[in-house]
């Protein structure tokens, strides 16, 4: 599946997060939406309300969800955990009840890629798709959760840069060498949040005896 994809051509960034592996596969898909960065450079909504959500499955979608409305409700960990389990579908996140706010109107769902291995804890693939990528453009990312002494090695694979063509606008005019840096860099950034919310994950399990985040507010 990943033959098809330049080996010279990929971004790869590993951090050391202080939680097991199944707790670190946890965290980077059930609770996305509390570590990856937010802002016009992370996410489609920029500075609007919405989420990002992974649906837990081989097929399911890694996608984002922008409130219409600057006044809707505030989208949280109660809907993306409604999502993750399937009690919701993307049809009732407005509210996270089953209804959409009266006056109000959906959210603008945005799919980012594909879910293509779900092999909880040691690996997650799924494809990729910027905003200003063409239809039928993909790359693909790959998630690897290694156990180690203090917790789980989380490295992180982009594939597939090369298929972009070299005048594509998500390069930015950059030569290969330095988008492959640029993507490694935003990487890295979306890595450095991971590991920050994982280590608060291990305080709060510390204090209240528990091990996993579902809880978490």
């Amino acid at each position: 599946m990943t033959d098809q994809f330049s080996r010279g051509d990929m971004a790869r960034v590993s951090v050391n997060v202080a939680v097991a592996p199944a707790l670190a596969f946890e965290i980077f898909t059930r609770e996305i939406d509390r570590w990856w960065l937010r802002g016009i450079k992370f996410r489609h909504a920029g500075r609007q309300r919405g989420f990002i959500c992974v649906e837990p499955r081989v097929g399911g979608r890694l996608f984002e969800s922008v409130d219409a409305d600057t006044d809707a409700v505030s989208t949280d960990a109660v809907y993306t955990d409604a999502v993750y389990t399937g009690a919701v579908s993307t049809d009732a996140m407005h509210t996270g009840d089953g209804h959409r706010r009266p006056g109000h109107a959906a959210p603008h769902v945005i799919e980012v890629g594909q879910v293509r291995v779900w092999d909880p804890p040691q690996r997650l693939v799924f494809s990729w798709r910027n905003a200003n990528y063409a239809p039928g453009e993909h790359t693909e990312v790959e998630v690897g959760f290694a156990a180690t002494a203090r917790g789980t090695l989380v490295t992180v694979t982009h594939r597939g840069l090369a298929s972009l063509r070299p005048d594509h606008p998500a390069r930015h005019g950059l030569e290969s060498a330095q988008f492959v840096r640029m993507t490694g860099l935003w990487w890295g950034e979306q890595m450095s949040s991971l590991r920050e919310f994982s280590n608060a994950s291990t305080i709060d399990a510390s204090t209240t005896g528990t091990s996993t985040t579902k809880d978490r507010g």
